[in-house]
């Protein structure tokens, strides 16, 4: 059984390294005697994926992870018990049964939403950012593992706003899935804009390189610390590349 597995991650949390997470999920599964299915082979391992890493430091209500048990139950109980053998921070929030032929997660990921927050004590000139948007290109230097090279990110970035309700707004012409009413979780924190962006394999974008583009577009030196990241969905496109894109949340189980 192929089940879709939608979680948090907050407060502290956000300082455990992805990898450092997978381990906390697998002996979370072992302590809550859940029937997780192995492979097969010399080293056998559970059947686990995430979808999309979340970067160090950064928070999520909308973050997915693929897990194929030998049986699960009802869903509020199933989640219930492993909830149980989580840290506070770390939630468990909905499970949805998958078909067998479903890609992986980590497969389908098109794009994110996120909220972009400021620390107290630093100042931006957040209201020119609708400025920065209002270019027809933004274009940053993107370094990969291997190569580094000029990238015009603005067709990455598939809509924005300066509050929620804006950028509900501009997804509502786009007739793509509304964004998630923002939780607040830390004290000390100014939401100063949203995002869809691009992410997955093929193309990503992320809010840290953004918010460098839009500090150098002012004149300003870009601090990563003065922004906490929040992820608030992760979807899936249904377009098949052709034509408008489709964006669904991945909880979704129509996603192919």
């Amino acid at each position: 059984m192929k089940l879709r597995i939608k979680f948090s991650k907050t407060g502290t949390m956000k300082f455990i390294s992805h990898l450092d997470l997978m381990r906390y999920v697998q002996k979370a599964l072992r302590r809550a005697e859940i029937p997780v299915a192995y492979s097969q082979g010399f080293s056998p391992h559970q059947l686990l994926s995430f979808a999309a890493p979340l970067g160090l430091g950064d928070t999520s209500e909308g973050d997915y992870l693929d897990l194929t048990v030998h049986s699960m139950g009802e869903p509020e109980e199933f989640l219930e018990k492993i909830n149980r053998e989580m840290n506070e921070e770390i939630r468990l929030l909905s499970v949805s049964v998958q078909e067998d032929k479903t890609k992986p997660s980590m497969a389908l990921v098109a794009a994110a939403d996120y909220c972009v927050n400021l620390r107290e004590g630093h100042g931006i000139a957040i209201e020119s950012f609708p400025e920065f948007m209002g270019q027809k290109e933004i274009v940053v230097r993107k370094k990969s593992k291997r190569t580094e090279q000029e990238v015009d990110i603005r067709p990455m970035i598939y809509s924005w706003g300066m509050d929620a309700d804006g950028f509900r707004r501009q997804q509502e012409e786009a007739e793509e899935p509304l964004c998630p009413v923002q939780k607040v979780y830390e004290e000390g924190l100014t939401p100063i804009c949203y995002l869809r962006l691009s992410c997955g394999s093929s193309s990503n974008v992320k809010p840290d390189l953004v918010m460098e583009a839009f500090c150098k577009w002012l004149g300003t030196e870009y601090e990563p610390l003065a922004f906490q990241i929040h992820r608030l969905e992760t979807y899936a496109d249904l377009s098949g590349g052709e034509g408008k894109k489709k964006f669904v949340p991945l909880k979704d189980q129509c996603v192919p």
